[in-house]
């Protein structure tokens, strides 16, 4: 099994990670985008060809509550279950979701040898 570590890191910590020699063998980095709400959500889409699961996961603190430090009101689906309110989408929003699956799905199929 794979086994995901996340660590949110704000500009002070991310120059100290950038300049730092000793860094992870793999890994992603990836840019915080502001959510249009008060608190932090993901929507989370797993598929096969045969099934599809979209849900939503939204953090229980406000995003910007600097009371609260950044793992505990940005985490979502990784964070522990009382910190992370999960849903479903509604059936049209869900539907636009899946239409981008089959597109992405579509390109690594073109991909693929």
């Amino acid at each position: 099994g794979c086994l995901a570590q996340v660590k949110w890191l704000d500009q002070k910590g991310l120059d100290a990670f950038l300049r730092s020699h000793q860094k992870p063998r793999s890994g992603l980095l990836q840019r915080f985008v502001s959510p249009v709400g008060l608190r932090n959500q993901l929507i989370r889409v797993s598929w096969t060809p045969h099934h599809q699961v979209v849900e939503t996961g939204s953090n229980v603190h406000g995003w910007q509550d600097v009371s609260v430090d950044l793992p505990k009101r940005l985490s979502t689906f990784e964070a522990s279950h009382d910190l992370c309110e999960r849903g479903s989408l509604s059936h049209f929003r869900a539907k636009d979701v899946l239409n981008v699956v089959d597109k992405i799905t579509s390109h690594v199929n073109a991909l693929l040898p």
